[in-house]
């Protein structure tokens, strides 16, 4: 959500102090939106919808993409259940 209101709130990328400007409130901090970036990308997050690792925001489709397994042969992703243990190759069904 962006904000009007007055603040001497401190952005959490840049460490500058947002004062009156508009900002937006995400992961319990304060950000000028143009610093609220994904960390894998950089590119700005304009979704209310993204994703967290680390305590750094990321787009979902940036995260999945660094984090979600893929089929050793094809490199689409795969359906893992984490209940079965680590593997050192996971392969498609196709």
């Amino acid at each position: 959500m962006l904000n009007n209101e007055a603040s001497n709130r401190i952005c959490a990328r840049c460490n500058l102090e947002i004062g009156h400007e508009r900002h937006l409130r995400r992961m319990g901090a304060v950000w000028h939106p143009e610093c609220f970036r994904c960390h894998a990308c950089g590119l700005r997050i304009f979704d209310l919808e993204f994703s967290v690792s680390g305590n750094r925001p990321y787009h979902e489709s940036c995260y999945k993409d660094q984090n979600h397994p893929r089929c050793n042969v094809c490199k689409n992703f795969v359906s893992v259940n984490p209940k079965a243990g680590q593997y050192n190759f996971i392969f498609c069904k196709s």
